[in-house]
């Protein structure tokens, strides 16, 4: 990084020696590494961020203020962050259930459906980010976790910013990304967000990346021609219409996150008592 003091520090700050980390990375990306290790006692997770200049200070510092402020069931606590030495790092709880849409495959196998309470909690955490002011930006179920109780946790908040904020213009994974971000690229909104959920309900029903086979380009074009998806068998007609709603391709036309999270409570509530109808094999009931 060029010559200049930079004076703010992360909130909680967290020195490099107090963290027990694991030789060799579980994630690698173009941001940094991510490695699990021990703060204090408790499984985390170390996400290391390459800074080399004063403006990536600043987003690395802007992103622990972020996930500083957003303390809820829902949203993976965060811990505490370095600055010094170099690479900085970002210190989080551990999410050790992996992702929802591997954790729903694994339920699935043992023969239980949480799909739908995971993407309520998820929707609950996404409300409450909204509250506070704050879009995801990169919503998808990569960075919808599952802790050790069961519970769905959003994650990775390095695209995420306060509304009314400068954010830099930032395009995430098209397939997951709202079409007026991709074509004009516009800057995530909280509307944005809720296309992205609902991409993120049709990835967790059919168990892999929504858009199937189809290049970036492809989906590109698609988005382009207002062409959606096609219904898959994973969704019944009611699910279906929610995720069209989330989806519509004119930001102002969907449903608003309250009327989701009325749409996922139903159906979670629904999902559960069709579980305790089924014969138990040693498996406990998750609450919604």
């Amino acid at each position: 990084m060029s010559d200049g003091a930079i004076e703010d520090v992360p909130d909680r700050f967290i020195a490099e020696f107090e963290i027990q980390r694991d030789a060799e990375p579980f994630s690698s990306g173009s941001s940094g590494k991510v490695y699990r290790g021990i703060w204090r006692g408790a499984k985390v997770v170390i996400k290391y961020v390459e800074v080399t200049t004063h403006e990536e200070m600043r987003s690395f510092l802007h992103e622990g203020k972020i996930w500083h402020m957003a303390r809820h069931p829902n949203v993976v606590t965060y811990f505490g962050a370095c600055h010094l030495p170099r690479p900085c790092f970002l210190v989080s709880d551990e999410a050790v259930n992996g992702s929802s849409v591997n954790y729903i495959a694994r339920e699935k196998v043992r023969g239980r459906s949480v799909l739908w309470r995971l993407m309520h909690e998820a929707a609950l955490g996404l409300r409450f980010l909204h509250d506070s002011k704050i879009i995801h930006g990169d919503l998808a179920c990569r960075n919808i976790l599952v802790d050790t109780n069961g519970s769905a946790k959003l994650v990775d908040f390095g695209m995420s910013f306060l509304k009314d904020s400068s954010p830099t213009v930032y395009v995430g994974p098209i397939r997951w990304t709202a079409p007026e971000c991709v074509l004009r690229n516009q800057t995530p909104s909280f509307q944005s967000d809720l296309y992205s959920i609902g991409m993120c309900i049709i990835e967790a029903a059919i168990g892999r990346d929504p858009w199937g086979n189809l290049s970036d380009i492809e989906v590109h074009y698609k988005l382009a021609h207002q062409e959606f998806l096609a219904q898959p068998a994973e969704l019944n007609d009611d699910q279906w219409r929610l995720v069209t709603s989330l989806c519509a391709f004119d930001p102002n036309q969907r449903c608003s996150l309250d009327d989701a999270i009325d749409q996922l409570t139903a159906l979670a509530l629904a999902e559960a008592t069709t579980y305790t109808t089924r014969p138990q094999r040693n498996h406990r009931r998750t609450s919604i």
